[in-house]
């Protein structure tokens, strides 16, 4: 789980900094995490780790929200009208890339995500699917 870590920390601080923000400032102010599901299961739980360890890494505060409802469509939705600077991510679950076809009027486009990575299944989490994370650009 920390080799896992740390590659998704790589990755967040390669793509989150925009415009003439450099990317050693990053982040330069507390960053969310918006879960869509609720409090206390797995994908909470291995957010709430990944924040965790996020947080020791930056030296900065990683907050974890939970807007559970519509599959995670009502996070992404959330996350996609969030400033894009990089500040607001989104957990779901891998089950959220069929919204588009379940759901025939979604509250926000797909292009205004960008994923970001893919967490392994965790089996010490109670959650055997896999999480996707993205963020507004």
């Amino acid at each position: 789980m920390a080799s896992q870590v740390v590659l998704f920390m790589t990755l967040v601080a390669l793509v989150a900094p925009s415009g003439a923000q450099a990317q050693s400032d990053y982040p330069n102010k507390p960053v969310r995490i918006v879960v869509g599901f609720t409090p206390g299961g797995g994908p909470d739980i291995t957010a709430r780790h990944i924040a965790q360890q996020l947080g020791n890494s930056w030296k900065q505060q990683v907050i974890v929200e939970n807007r559970p409802g519509a599959g995670g469509t009502l996070a992404a939705a959330m996350v996609a009208r969030a400033a894009p600077d990089g500040y607001t991510l989104l957990s779901v679950s891998s089950a959220h890339a069929a919204a588009a076809a379940i759901y025939p009027k979604l509250p926000y486009d797909v292009k205004e995500l960008s994923g970001i990575r893919q967490t392994p299944a965790a089996r010490n989490t109670c959650s055997w699917s896999r999480l996707l994370w993205a963020l507004h650009p």
